[in-house]
C-alpha cells in the first residue's frame, strides 16, 4: 500500500489535529509535489518485487492542489511501483475544492475511488466545525464526479457534534443516501488536544450531546445503513457489497 499525504486545505476544520497548513499557495504547493515525486523515487526500492493493491491520497486536502499535481503523483507511482492490475487508487476530497476540470484530470490519472469530507448536511453544523463548505455543495460536487466517471463515491461523516440531536442525525443519513454513494464511514467527533474545539471543550463552551445521545447516533447508523443493504465491514465503516475499502481493509486486517 502507498499513502502520500497532502497537507494541505483552505482552512483547518475546528476539530481538525491532522498535520495540514491553510492558505499555502500553488507555488509552494506545486514544490511539495516535485519533493514527494523525488522521495517516492528513493524509495521505491522498498517494495521492489511487490506488487501494490492501494494507493491513497489523504490529507489535507488532496483535492486543493493546482491541477497536475496528482496526474504529475501517479505518473511518478506507475512508472517506479508495481500497481496490481485493479489497484484501489483513492483521493480525498472536499466540496468546495472541486471543478469539472479537475475532476476530468483525476478521471484520466487514474483515480477510481473517491472520498469527499462532507461530514454533515446541517449548515448550521457545518459551521460550527469550521468546514468551508455548505449542504448543497455536496449533491453538486457528486454530480461533477458522476459526469467525470466515478462510480465508487465515498462520504466521510460525523456524529456527536456540538448541538447535534438525533432527529438531525437521520436527516443527514437521509439526504447522503439518497446520492448514488457506494461507501460510507461514520466517525464520533473525538475532541483533539491542541484543536479548538479543546480550547473550547476546557473552557467549558462546547455542547456536546450526552453520551447516550451520541451512542444512539452510532446505533441509528448501524441499523438504518443496514435496512439500505450497506454492511458494516469495520467499526466506522458501510459499504455495498464489493465496495469495501482496500485501504480500510488492510489496516484492519494488518495486511499492509
Amino acid at each position: 500500500m502507498i499513502y502520500i499525504h497532502i497537507p494541505f486545505c483552505v482552512q483547518k476544520c475546528r476539530y481538525c489535529d491532522f498535520l495540514s497548513f491553510p492558505g499555502v499557495s500553488g507555488k509552494i504547493q506545486k514544490r511539495y509535489i516535485d519533493t514527494l515525486c523525488r522521495e517516492l523515487v528513493l524509495r521505491s526500492g522498498e517494495a521492489e518485487g511487490e506488487e501494490i493493491p492501494s494507493v491513497f491520497f489523504g490529507g489535507g486536502t488532496p483535492s486543493v492542489l493546482p491541477e497536475g499535481c496528482i496526474r504529475q503523483l501517479m505518473d511518478t507511482v506507475r512508472e517506479n511501483y508495481r500497481l496490481t492490475p485493479n489497484a484501489e487508487i483513492t483521493l480525498e476530497m472536499n466540496p468546495g475544492t472541486i471543478t469539472p476540470e479537475k475532476a476530468k484530470e483525476w478521471k484520466a490519472a487514474g483515480i477510481n475511488r473517491i472520498s469527499m469530507g462532507m461530514q454533515s448536511m446541517d449548515d448550521g453544523l457545518l459551521e460550527k466545525l469550521g468546514r468551508i463548505h455548505r449542504s448543497g455543495e455536496v449533491p453538486e460536487s457528486v454530480g461533477i464526479l458522476v459526469d467525470a466517471g466515478f462510480t465508487n463515491i465515498s462520504f466521510d461523516l460525523m456524529f456527536g457534534l456540538p448541538g447535534q440531536n438525533l432527529e438531525t442525525f437521520r436527516d443527514t443519513l437521509d439526504q447522503v443516501t439518497k446520492l448514488p454513494i457506494r461507501h460510507l464511514s461514520v466517525y464520533s467527533l473525538i475532541v483533539e488536544e491542541g484543536t479548538e474545539f479543546d480550547t473550547l471543550y476546557q473552557a467549558g463552551k462546547l455542547d456536546l450531546p450526552p453520551e447516550e445521545i451520541e451512542r444512539a447516533m452510532y446505533h441509528e447508523a448501524i441499523r438504518y445503513l443496514d435496512a439500505l443493504g450497506m454492511k458494516q465491514y469495520e467499526i466506522s465503516n458501510f459499504a455495498y457489497p464489493g465496495y469495501e475499502s482496500r485501504h480500510n481493509l488492510g489496516y484492519w486486517e494488518r495486511k499492509f
